[in-house]
């Protein structure tokens, strides 16, 4: 759906003229029975008379052994997925409360110290230039748009150069961890509750994601819904997060080179 939309305009307009421009999500269940048998059985058709010359380009391209390796870790990846990662909710949710706590503290600092105790978003570029003016400093780089670029990498360099700025990453970093890790962990706990996969009584759950063994030109794994790969590792903040995935007791985690050189031969 997100992808829909992010196509160019002119490519949708045919489509929406038929359909609306907010069309439901289709699936196969909305077609004639023999039409999706159909077109089950050309896909897996099709998948198959491509593997004889995709083979013998692999071999004339010296790729097959990579190819070989990479096959035999994907039954791994499958049963990573089919069993899922335990997380503590209980953890997660003081965790989250900690992060929001501590960034709302942050922000009332910045709003009474540098904006007359008016309210100000540290997650709002608008907001963050008008510090940087308000505290004589200028990022050195500009948007597209031909605005102050408040990016990280753009201001990164600034950040101890004010105490204002000193205020305004821990406040952005404490936000981030709260609802780009926290609340999508709980969100999926919440879906396998919703399935009956999970006893809403028990703090450990196991959380399913979908991991992408073929989607980075790198061969590392990619991850969604949610993605188990993005959580930080070097801050002390990532590593309380990373701390709310335990086992049960006599089970442990084990951690591998995110390169998946190690991964892949585990």
């Amino acid at each position: 759906y997100k992808r829909w939309f992010d196509q160019d305009v002119e490519l949708r307009r045919s489509a929406e003229r038929v359909l609306g421009r907010s069309f439901p999500i289709a699936t196969l269940e909305d077609i004639p029975l023999a039409q999706a048998i159909s077109y089950a059985c050309k896909d897996s058709d099709v998948t198959l008379r491509l593997r004889t010359p995709l083979a013998d380009l692999l071999h004339s391209s010296s790729l097959w052994e990579l190819f070989s390796d990479g096959m035999q870790w994907l039954p791994i990846v499958e049963h990573m997925q089919r069993v899922g990662m335990s997380v503590s909710r209980s953890a997660l949710e003081s965790l989250r409360d900690a992060m929001n706590s501590k960034a709302d503290q942050l922000t009332r600092q910045l709003s009474r110290q540098y904006f007359s105790s008016k309210p100000i978003n540290p997650n709002s570029p608008d907001d963050v230039a008008s510090l940087l003016r308000r505290c004589g400093l200028s990022s050195p780089k500009r948007t597209k748009a031909g605005k102050v670029s408040v990016a990280k990498s753009a201001i990164e360099d600034l950040r101890y150069s004010h105490p204002a700025l000193e205020l305004t990453f821990p406040a952005k970093e404490h936000r981030h961890i709260a609802t780009s890790f926290c609340d999508p962990l709980i969100g999926a706990i919440d879906r396998e509750i919703e399935r009956g996969t999970h006893d809403p009584a028990s703090d450990l759950c196991s959380i399913h994601f979908v991991l992408k063994p073929s989607s980075v030109a790198t061969r590392r794994l990619a991850g969604e819904d949610p993605n188990p790969l993005n959580i930080p590792v070097r801050s002390e903040i990532g590593k309380r997060v990373r701390s709310c995935f335990r086992q049960p007791p006599g089970r442990c985690y084990m951690g591998w080179d995110y390169t998946q050189v190690e991964m892949g031969v585990a």
